[in-house]
C-alpha cells in the first residue's frame, strides 16, 4: 500500500534523527587497525577483543557485523 509505505519512510527519517551518525567503512578501518596495534598485534584468536574494543569506542556509530568483518581481514594478514 502506497499509503503506508509514505508514512513508514516519514517515521524512518525520524528514527534517523536519533540514531547516531555511521562512519564509513574507511573511517571503521582506522579504528580496527588502532584497536589492533593497541593489542599488540594479536592474532585470528582475539577477534573478540578487537572486535569489543572498536565497538566500545564507537558507541553505535558503526554496524558490528562491518567491524566483524574488517577485523577478521586485517587479522588474517
Amino acid at each position: 500500500d502506497e499509503g503506508k509505505s509514505k508514512i513508514e519512510l516519514a517515521e524512518k527519517k525520524i528514527i534517523e534523527k536519533y540514531l547516531p551518525v555511521q562512519l564509513s567503512e574507511s573511517e571503521v578501518k582506522q579504528y580496527v587497525e588502532s584497536a589492533i596495534k593497541e593489542l599488540g598485534n594479536p592474532d585470528q584468536s582475539s577477534l573478540g577483543k578487537v572486535i569489543n574494543q572498536v565497538k566500545q569506542q564507537l558507541s553505535g556509530q558503526a554496524d558490528g557485523a562491518l567491524i566483524a568483518r574488517i577485523a577478521k581481514e586485517k587479522l588474517a594478514k
